[in-house]
């Protein structure tokens, strides 16, 4: 690979402005299932742990089984 010849090509270039980036990377969509995932994995713990959770909300101490 020459690199001059790389270098030559850069008066070429089209910068992408900000809606065609996001439109080519896909914006924040990324983030969506992750955020998902982590609301439904807490959510899952509150439910299995209930009734420590009510504890906490009221200032009690942990309960053990």
């Amino acid at each position: 690979m020459n690199i001059m010849k790389t270098f030559e090509n850069l008066n070429e270039i089209q910068y992408l402005d900000h809606k065609e980036m996001l439109e080519t990377s896909g914006g924040v969509a990324w983030f969506l299932p992750i955020a998902i995932a982590a609301g439904c994995a807490a959510v899952e713990e509150v439910i299995r742990d209930w009734d420590n959770f009510k504890a906490g909300l009221l200032g009690r101490p942990e309960i053990y089984n």
